[in-house]
């Protein structure tokens, strides 16, 4: 397997990775609001544009990259803030996803996206 290969095929399976679990946690988050007998209108919201903007960043376009990564630094400062052990936990795992998207790996994978 030639480096670059190598590289596009580790991007690929950080991107698949990291989209797959936004989008599994807001399904996971959409079907409790629907459980708890909320209304799911903004949950389904949310849940339809995770998924658009997952298929863009997979799709290799840099906007979408940038805009997921906001909202990952975004969640992951709220989460910094609330102070509790596992909300710092997991306010540093959404710190270092936003920062996973711009590795190497992952600008390979996007620029061999773009060209499909």
């Amino acid at each position: 397997m030639t480096p670059d290969a190598q590289a596009i095929q580790t991007g690929w399976r950080f991107t698949t990775a990291l989209l797959g679990t936004l989008c599994l946690t807001s399904l996971v988050s959409t079907l409790l609001v629907i459980l708890a007998g909320r209304s799911p209108v903004p949950p389904l919201i949310s849940l339809a544009l995770t998924g658009w903007l997952c298929w863009n960043v997979y799709q290799g376009r840099d906007w979408a990259r940038v805009v997921v990564a906001l909202l990952l630094l975004w969640t992951g400062a709220q989460l910094l803030l609330g102070g509790v052990a596992v909300t710092v936990v997991l306010g540093g795992l959404h710190m270092l996803a936003a920062a996973l998207l711009f590795t190497p790996g992952v600008r390979t994978y996007m620029a061999y996206a773009r060209q499909l």
